[in-house]
Order: structure tokens, then C-alpha cells, then sequence
């Protein structure tokens, strides 16, 4: 019995596994979904979207929308377990622009804060969560 007190303590006391952000985001997938509840009045909530990373930009297939956005990024990783993306795209003809703060749940998933500082759709500037996952 006091062994397997100590062994439950012993797996409480150790921290939980790390995780951590890609080094770069060229070659990689990412799924996101906008969180409904965070911003309901924002126009993409709920919204799927499959972001494609090449060195020269990325496509962004709105998947629950049936549309497809080219863009540019520069992606940073700021700690092992966080990352940031800023990106300018032509949506509509008119410009977007805005950043996405990676944070691991795992290695391919976790949260992202949006902040879109001047968009091609109402409001201008706007949050929202994300949940990511990288598809590998």
C-alpha cells in the first residue's frame, strides 16, 4: 500500500510532458478552427480553414466557405512552446492583415490567438481564438 501511495504521489509531483511549437512553418499544414463562443459577432467564428506553408507564402482553403486566400507570413518561434505568425493576404481584393500567437497543446495542436489589425471584412480589427492542428 505505501508503494503505491508513493507512486501516485511520485506522478503527481512530475511536471507535465513539454510540448512545443514548429521551428518554422514552411512544408507544414495547419487546421484551424475559430472558437464561436469567444467572438460571436466575428463574422469568421466557427469558421474551418486549411493553411498550406510554402517559403514564399501560404494558401488559405476557408473550407467552411468554399474559398481559397494566397498570402505572405513571417513566422518567429518566440519559446519553445510559443510561436508567432504575422500575414498580409488579398481577400476580396482588399487587404488583410493580422497575427497569430501559437501556443502547444502537443507538439501538433494547441491554441492561437487571431488579432486582425485591418481586414478586407467588418470589423476591421477584431480577436478570436483558434485551434490549431498541425496535419502532418
Amino acid at each position: 500500500m505505501r508503494t503505491l501511495v508513493a507512486t501516485i504521489l511520485t506522478a503527481i509531483a512530475l511536471p507535465a510532458a513539454a510540448c512545443g511549437v514548429p521551428e518554422q512553418l514552411d512544408g507544414k499544414t495547419l487546421v484551424n478552427v475559430a472558437d464561436p463562443a469567444y467572438s460571436p459577432g466575428n463574422p469568421n467564428a466557427g469558421t474551418i480553414m486549411k493553411l498550406r506553408f510554402g517559403k514564399d507564402g501560404y494558401e488559405n482553403k476557408i473550407l467552411s466557405k468554399g474559398l481559397v486566400v494566397h498570402g505572405q507570413y513571417r513566422y518567429r518561434k518566440l519559446h519553445d512552446t510559443v510561436g508567432l505568425m504575422e500575414a498580409s493576404e488579398l481577400y476580396d481584393g482588399r487587404a488583410t492583415r493580422y497575427s497569430l500567437v501559437l501556443t502547444c497543446l502537443n507538439d501538433y495542436s494547441g491554441t492561437a490567438v487571431f488579432t486582425q489589425i485591418q481586414g478586407a471584412i467588418a470589423p476591421d480589427t477584431r480577436q478570436n481564438t483558434v485551434r490549431y492542428t498541425i496535419d502532418r
